[in-house]
């Protein structure tokens, strides 16, 4: 509409728009993109698979796994819209973003064996908790 018109109301609502989605849940920061969708009203927390597995044979670990999903389709729109509004106001902002977004459809979703692009992907985040049985019984008994 602004590249049509000149019309500054709809550039502000654009830059406003895309600032407060790249600042909050929905944007990777880490590894770049975006995620689908938010779960809560605030848009803070990014829908996630949370999986869990603790391994008794071996030192006694947990393993906790956090996926967040991310597809093509959102980022590739997202990066054409993130790179056309840096083009117009020239905020190192979006070009950041624009950069993490190519970051994460390079790193994540490009199929460099075939070529082109897988149509989703996840950041996965894991993390080990090594802890011992007598620990975990004292934890729960409040010692």
């Amino acid at each position: 509409m602004h590249k049509r018109t000149g019309q500054k109301e709809a550039l502000d609502m654009v830059v406003k728009t895309l600032t407060e989605m790249s600042r909050g849940g929905l944007f990777d920061h880490c590894f770049g993109g975006f995620s689908r969708y938010c779960v809560d009203a605030s848009w803070t927390i990014p829908r996630t698979f949370i999986k869990g597995k603790f391994n008794s044979s071996c030192c006694n670990t947990i393993s906790i796994a956090i996926d967040f999903e991310k597809m093509l389709y959102d980022n590739a729109l997202l990066l054409q819209t993130y790179l056309e509004a840096y083009q117009v106001t020239k905020n190192p902002d979006f070009e950041q973003v624009s950069r993490l977004i190519c970051k994460y459809l390079l790193e994540t979703l490009q199929n460099k064996e075939l070529g082109g692009f897988f149509s989703g992907g996840s950041s996965l985040f894991a993390f080990y908790l090594k802890i011992s049985f007598p620990h975990l019984y004292n934890v729960n008994r409040g010692c």
